[in-house]
């Protein structure tokens, strides 16, 4: 019990760094978060809309929680994000809870550590978007399956089956799939699957469960639009997003693999040797074998999906870090290929701070904060003083240098560069220079940056032709217009004042204010 409590503890040092300290800016937090403002302004908990238009790219799981957070904290990025962080925390706890009944404590222990100074879980669980919410029900509902085939306690194969339900509403059938497809291939290899197999696992009972969590508001969002919610999120979020490249964010063969090893750094490197080890050990511990199979599954998915970012194999990392908690706490000796593995962490360490100081530079937006990149140096020392462990065969010593490290230069991250590089983003630049406030007249033409409808805490109409921005301006003649440099050549005739420019942060466009 005390670890638990040091595990509580240090997930929400870790996971909730500074949450609230900067702005929500970027594009999926600035849509989810404002999504929810509107569902909470207009008391519909059915219909997403983002500026008043249906939203149909995710179920609305986390538009629940963003909305409860409103109403007692109103609407800000603490609010926005409260939930992703509670989601992170309790993700961590289940990966204790569940390891420690069915591997053992010490290796609960060490995957906590692992999960908990992985960066990518750190930026995962700082956003408010869905996948927090994803990645902690898949997780409670994978580990409740194998403690339910474990242990023959019915409740948790019912757990298992709310949790994934959960997970659906939360961004649809992936979660569900990957599920079933892991426990397919589980049963499968073990030669179990039969149809008396699926009576012990209370699937019929579990689909009943599934539909009743699902169906009222699937129903609900269908009828009330029509239809269209439901197709656009099946075929345009769902089915083309995995045959092919969506909003640039194309995949290719590796990358995903690339992906999953970055997430799990600093010990990402020893992955594929822990898989190769439980793979090994299938048929003496199919517990951890199982939990591997849960990583390898939503790795494989992603390398054959066309469209991928890297916190799209966020869900296989919990998993992962049980199986190289299990490798370090059952490693009795030290080679040469450990020593290369920590050599390559060594480079990517040293490698890393260059290539962001590099990146900074190269941004006008931000080169004067490149020397914040020197902050990632933090790293090292860790590093050094693992590899220095490693070499007198203290395995787990190397292990807690490494991870505490990693932990310390991303918490820092979020206290020191996040603020500072987010404070050059062009939507809280002109609404505090040009003093844009509750009462003034704003309106879009055509497209501009989605942080505008969170940061003014409002919608606004969106103009589609010169004529229909002049009609406006001549209603609203101290109104703004907000654009982009791609579309500001249209309105040249109307002899508009350019009020305000900023190139968005991290993108290839410009924020263009403009006025009469």
């Amino acid at each position: 019990m005390k670890r638990f409590g040091w595990v509580i503890l240090l997930s929400i040092v870790s996971y909730s760094a500074n949450f609230w300290g900067y702005p929500i800016y970027i594009l999926d937090e600035a849509r989810n978060a404002a999504c929810a403002m509107e569902m909470a302004a207009r008391h519909d908990w059915v219909v997403p809309t983002f500026n008043n238009e249906l939203r149909t790219d995710k179920p609305p799981l986390h538009y629940f929680f963003m909305r409860a957070a409103y109403a007692v904290f109103d609407v800000n990025p603490f609010s926005a994000r409260l939930f992703s962080i509670l989601m992170g925390v309790l993700t961590v706890c289940v990966v204790y809870f569940f390891t420690t009944r069915l591997v053992n404590e010490k290796t609960g222990w060490l995957a906590s550590l692992i999960l908990i100074a992985s960066l990518q879980m750190m930026f995962q669980f700082h956003l408010a978007v869905p996948d927090p919410y994803l990645i902690f029900f898949f997780t409670l509902g994978m580990f409740s399956f194998v403690y339910a085939w474990r242990t023959h306690r019915k409740i948790f194969f019912y757990l298992t089956y709310a949790s994934l339900a959960l997970a659906f509403m939360a961004k649809g059938p992936l979660a569900p799939g990957l599920a079933g497809l892991t426990v397919l291939l589980f049963l499968i290899l073990r030669k179990e699957f039969s149809f008396h197999t699926l009576n012990r696992i209370q699937v019929w009972g579990g689909a009943v469960l599934f539909l009743a969590l699902v169906l009222p508001w699937w129903v609900a969002v269908t009828l009330q639009t029509q239809g269209e919610w439901t197709r656009g999120f099946f075929f345009e979020h769902n089915l083309q997003r995995f045959s092919s490249s969506m909003e640039g964010h194309t995949g290719f063969p590796g990358l995903a693999i690339a992906y999953f090893l970055a997430a799990l750094l600093p010990l990402g490197f020893f992955a594929p040797g822990a898989l190769v080890k439980a793979w090994r050990a299938r048929h003496d511990q199919p517990v951890i074998f199982f939990v591997a199979l849960s990583a390898l599954v939503v790795v494989v998915f992603f390398s054959v999906s066309r469209t991928i970012l890297p916190g799209y194999l966020s869900p296989a990392v919990p998993f992962a870090a049980v199986v190289l908690a299990w490798h370090f706490e059952q490693l009795r000796q030290v080679r040469a290929v450990h020593h290369v593995l920590v050599g390559l962490l060594a480079l990517v360490s040293l490698a890393l701070p260059v290539v962001g100081f590099v990146a900074l530079r190269q941004d006008p937006l931000v080169s004067s904060e490149a020397s914040l990149a020197w902050w990632i140096l933090l790293a090292v020392p860790g590093v050094g003083v693992g590899w220095y462990y490693l070499a007198n065969r203290k395995v787990v010593q190397f292990v807690y240098a490494t991870l505490l490290s990693f932990a310390v230069m991303g918490v820092m991250l979020f206290y020191l560069v996040m603020p500072r590089l987010m404070q050059h983003n062009p939507v809280a630049l002109s609404v505090a220079g040009l003093s844009i406030g509750a009462q003034t007249p704003v309106a879009c033409f055509v497209r501009t940056n989605a942080a505008y409808v969170f940061n003014l805490r409002r919608t606004y109409p969106y103009l589609g032709s010169p004529e229909q921005v002049q009609e406006w301006l001549n209603a609203n003649p101290g109104g703004f217009i907000l654009t982009r440099d791609d579309e500001a050549p249209a309105l040249q005739r109307l002899n508009l004042k350019t009020r305000f420019t900023g190139r968005d942060l991290f993108e290839n466009h410009t924020t263009v204010v403009l006025s009469n």
